[in-house]
């Protein structure tokens, strides 16, 4: 969900609040907030990749051996 939908979406409003601000159609705000969801997205896709992780590693822990390929 983070990596295919919401991080490329976040970049791509990320993208449009510059090219607004450059046209001179918004201020520089729209841009900083911008970037400030992509950070945030970007943030939680890697939170949720290490929790992940984690709880894969403890499952492995607990089964005693390793269960991927």
């Amino acid at each position: 969900m983070y990596r295919n939908n919401l991080v490329p979406a976040t970049l791509k409003l990320e993208a449009m609040a510059e090219e607004s601000y450059q046209a001179g159609k918004s201020n520089v705000l729209n841009v900083i907030d911008a970037q400030r969801r992509t950070s945030d997205i970007k943030r939680a896709y890697l939170d949720s990749l290490f929790n992940f992780h984690s709880a894969f590693a403890s499952l492995e822990e607990i089964v005693g051996e390793p269960l991927g390929p």
